[in-house]
């Protein structure tokens, strides 16, 4: 298993996902990918491309189909609600500098990760095998899903039903790191100093999302909800 592997898996099921929904479901990830060899860089880098797919390019998208592998194959979707944790798990602690609280939610995760690296690579680490380890987790996770969704689709008298439903529920939901960028972005316009853009989005995020419903598709939601952020950031601010 390497990340060539990982690679075509994701595009075969963004491909088939956003065709058929004529949506895009799944967004374009732009993260560098790992190279040879299967060392430590290549392992963080396959963390790091993992969780941008699963989290930050479909995450809306991924929850839904999720909810339907539930239905279809629970036994699946239990084995893909601990890989997107162990996903989640691995990319806190190779890019997050973990406190030393042992009751935090990080060193929860640095414990789980550390099982796991031990589990996978034995001690000390080896490392191209937890990147073997890691590339079989996610092609498994991607395949559950292009599974289940082929199976929805094929039905000729559920498939529009199920595909409206799927992209009305994906248009409606808006990840957060989606609303952090659009903060991010006008706090750089705008030269902001200090403000805590998590903090922010959620003290606001409740009249934001009461604004948003007064659009009819999300692509006007999108341009009027980032006017909304700069206008608000430039009042208060400057």
């Amino acid at each position: 298993m390497n990340f060539h592997e990982v690679l075509n898996s994701a595009n075969e099921l963004t491909t088939l996902f956003n065709s058929s929904t004529n949506y895009e479901m799944v967004k374009k990830v732009t993260l560098g990918h790992p190279k040879d060899p299967l060392d430590e860089l290549y392992f963080i880098k396959l963390v790091t491309w993992s969780y941008g797919f699963f989290v930050e390019a479909g995450q809306s998208a991924f929850r839904e189909l999720g909810n339907l592998l539930k239905v279809f194959d629970p036994p699946a979707a239990t084995r893909n609600g601990i890989n997107n944790k162990t996903v989640q798990d691995l990319r806190t602690v190779f890019t997050h500098n973990l406190t030393g609280d042992e009751r935090s939610s990080g060193a929860r995760a640095r414990r789980q990760v550390d099982i796991w690296l031990l589990q996978n690579g034995g001690s000390p680490t080896d490392w191209e095998s937890c990147c073997k380890a890691l590339c079989s987790l996610v092609i498994e996770t991607i395949t559950n899903l292009r599974v289940c969704w082929d199976n929805v689709i094929s039905g000729e008298e559920d498939r529009a039903s199920s595909i409206e439903k799927i992209r009305e529920a994906v248009e409606n939901k808006w990840a957060p790191h989606e609303l952090d960028r659009m903060i991010e972005e006008a706090v750089q316009v705008y030269n902001i100093s200090g403000l805590d853009v998590v903090a922010y989005r959620k003290l606001r995020w409740e009249e934001w999302s009461d604004l948003l419903k007064c659009f009819s598709n999300r692509n006007d939601a999108d341009v009027g909800l980032r006017r909304i952020i700069h206008a608000e950031l430039k009042a208060k601010f400057l």
